[in-house]
């Protein structure tokens, strides 16, 4: 209205003193031009502007096809969320192979003030640095891990490695039994130096349900032999030397990761014993290819795979509800996801489906949203598995 009013009104003043039209004209375009400026820098000064959400991922085991996984979901989490809630995300990524390089990372990252970091812990010697990360105010997110100390994270995402050991293990024994197989069962365990908290959970596992049939005389333990699960050499010569000395005396090798179930069927096929039908191979886990593909043809007898995508994905998205306030884990808070039996029959099927699974995650915020102080520990749903 006040322009409308001044405009022609200081125009025809103009005219009667005699300004040239010429500089009317640019007296009206320097009016013009202030009121638009004015108005872009009011507009920028009050619209809502785009939040930077800052999440570091921290990988321990580069190269390795089940941590390459999570690593996908990391980054397939990264890109829905910012799709998704239409916020910027800074993202950067470290990779460590021994524990000492993992703890320097995480030094940098008080630096480097993240809002969160997504972690799989080299082991636990990383506790006390994540403590002070989270009280520097960092969200931290365990995945696969579980540390065993509840106040170095605000969640841990992963398998319950001690209930999925034990129940593999049960249906491998039921299956043995079905088979005719005859007592006492006599096996070697070739299990994961201690430190990592999963692979130890999956020995206890296993001691869960043999220590009862061992008092009973059901099965023997013949061996129980510790390598260096993340290096596929340590792996083969413990190998090696559970089928030197034992040979044929097995009726299986239980193992607690896929690395030490390659270098057994490779050294009992050395011996020349088939691993199909004379010494039998249980594992953990069912990633990569090859290895899923010694299951599918029958060289690993059983074995059960977890769910490393998801964790990943729902890694990022758990980080993101905690900083935006939309849930607020309890202490000790763990969510367990999904595992398979896999077995020949349904190889193809985890392949295809479980590998790169999403689950919608806004189930995240229903899930905390039901654990309690007494009880933070709650399982994810599960796809209905294919059946054999």
């Amino acid at each position: 209205m006040f322009s409308q009013f001044f405009i022609p009104w200081g125009i025809k003043m103009l005219i009667k003193k005699g300004i040239a039209k010429t500089t009317l004209l640019i007296l009206v375009v320097v009016i013009v031009a202030i009121a638009a400026v004015g108005g872009y820098l009011a507009y920028q000064y009050t619209r809502p502007t785009k939040q930077t959400f800052k999440i570091f991922f921290y990988d321990p085991e580069p190269g390795n096809p089940w941590w390459d996984l999570l690593a996908a979901g990391v980054e397939k989490g990264v890109q829905d969320l910012k799709s998704k809630e239409g916020i910027e995300i800074e993202f950067q990524r470290f990779d460590a192979t021994t524990l000492d390089e993992q703890i320097r990372q995480l030094d940098q990252a008080k630096a480097l003030r993240p809002h969160a970091i997504v972690i799989g812990a080299r082991g636990v010697g990383v506790i006390e640095k994540l403590k002070e990360l989270r009280r520097e105010g960092i969200i931290v997110i365990d995945v696969d891990r579980q540390l065993p100390d509840p106040d170095c994270r605000d969640l841990a995402l992963g398998t319950d490695n001690r209930a999925a050991a034990a129940e593999m293990l049960r249906r491998f024994l039921a299956y043995l039994e079905q088979k005719g197989v005859p007592k006492p069962y006599k096996f070697v365990i070739i299990k994961a130096l201690p430190g990592i908290p999963v692979t130890d959970y999956r020995y206890e596992g296993y001691m869960m349900v043999l220590d009862p049939l061992i008092k009973k005389g059901e099965v023997q333990i013949l061996d129980t032999i510790e390598v260096d699960s993340g290096k596929i050499e340590e792996c083969r010569r413990g190998a090696e030397a559970a089928v030197t000395k034992w040979g044929r005396q097995m009726t299986a090798i239980i193992t607690v990761n896929n690395l030490i179930s390659i270098a057994s069927v490779e050294a009992l096929k050395a011996a020349g014993i088939n691993p199909k039908t004379e010494v039998l191979v249980l594992s953990f886990d069912a990633q990569p290819e090859s290895f899923l593909e010694m299951i599918r043809s029958g060289d690993v007898a059983w074995s059960i795979t977890q769910t490393p995508h998801l964790e990943g994905y729902w890694g990022v998205w758990a980080a993101y509800y905690i900083w935006k306030g939309k849930i607020t884990p309890p202490r000790g808070a763990v969510i367990h996801t999904p595992t398979y039996i896999v077995l020949p029959c349904n190889a193809t099927w985890v392949k295809d489906f479980v590998d790169h699974i999403i689950l919608d995650p806004t189930l995240i915020i229903d899930l905390v949203g039901r654990m309690t102080k007494e009880n933070p520990r709650i399982y994810a749903p599960a796809l209905n598995p294919k059946n054999c």
